[in-house]
């Protein structure tokens, strides 16, 4: 156990304050807004609180706390375990919700939302295991273990895609929610699997310049590790609670739900709600609140002339 100095504790601090700001200027209108509680019966938003809370917590630790810092005995990189530990957990999270977002069949999805969560997450599990390899035998077979497991990605971002394509936008509240669903659960796959992609590509190159670069070069600096991971944290976790966020609000929010459904039933009866004698009153019950919408009759109504008058 160490206390980071330097480059090291800069980066995570610099990762805490990103994260910080970002969560409070996001997620904290939401709070005010609406009832907390109806907000964590969300599960998306329940999720994304879990990956973001999880992400600050950990870059605090490592900022303020000693942390346990190992050396990988084939590279000579610093491996930070508390970082790794994290990813583990929200790569399983993560790779779950973004998969639960669309589930076609429930049964078979919610099993294909588990093992490929779970698949990521073993992948994940290999920085823990990188410095405790003896050579460099055993270094690159937990490697190409590790990056058999990441390539599952490609594979559902694929699927994803061929779904997507083969889904044309609807013109009903119902139809618009599938396909919103389809085009999330798209681009949530596409900001892991690119995010991630490069976040391999940067460990790589940092255990390549560690283990082959001059003295003097700077891929020689120990800090790099934790300073690439570290941009990728920020990266990740804002990019994904961007589109988590927009989930919520095209999908999962009953409020903005029943006000689409109350403007469908509107657009489906224009003729009588425009010029209908009588006033018509639309009513959804959403958030254990009601939401009502009248017609303009009501606006000449003659309680309404006094007022004006």
């Amino acid at each position: 156990f160490e206390y980071l100095q330097g480059a090291e504790k800069n980066a995570n601090l610099l990762v805490f304050i990103l994260l910080f700001v970002t969560n409070g200027s996001r997620l904290l209108p939401y709070f005010f807004r609406d009832n907390p509680i109806q907000i964590m019966n969300s599960g998306v938003m329940l999720g994304s609180c879990a990956v973001q809370g999880i992400a600050l917590s950990s870059s605090g630790l490592m900022m303020l706390f000693p942390t346990p810092v190992l050396v990988d005995q084939v590279t000579g990189t610093r491996v930070h375990l508390v970082r790794w530990v994290e990813w583990t957990i929200l790569s399983f999270l993560m790779t779950f919700l973004t998969e639960g977002i669309d589930l076609p069949n429930h049964k078979q999805g919610e099993k294909l939302a588990w093992n490929h969560g779970i698949a990521i997450a073993l992948s994940t599990v290999a920085g823990m295991i990188f410095p405790l390899c003896p050579d460099m035998y055993w270094w690159m077979l937990t490697f190409i273990i590790s990056c058999v497991l990441f390539s599952s990605i490609y594979i559902r971002l694929h699927r994803r895609y061929e779904r997507y394509k083969a889904t044309e936008q609807g013109k009903g509240v119902e139809e618009e929610e599938t396909y919103n669903r389809i085009r999330l659960s798209f681009r949530l796959i596409q900001v892991c699997s690119f995010m991630w992609t490069m976040l391999v590509v940067g460990f790589t190159v940092c255990n390549i310049g560690a283990a082959y670069a001059s003295e003097n070069s700077i891929l020689k600096n120990p800090a790099n590790q934790l300073v690439v991971e570290s941009f990728f944290e920020v990266g990740s976790k804002i990019w994904y609670l961007n589109v988590i966020i927009e989930v919520h609000d095209l999908i999962f929010d009953e409020g903005s739900r029943a006000l689409r459904r109350l403007q469908e039933l509107r657009d489906m009866m224009s003729i009588v709600w425009e010029d209908s004698s009588d006033v018509v009153a639309l009513t959804i019950r959403a958030n254990n609140r009601l939401i009502t919408m009248v017609s303009p009759t009501f606006l000449q109504m003659p309680f309404n002339k006094k007022k004006e008058t």
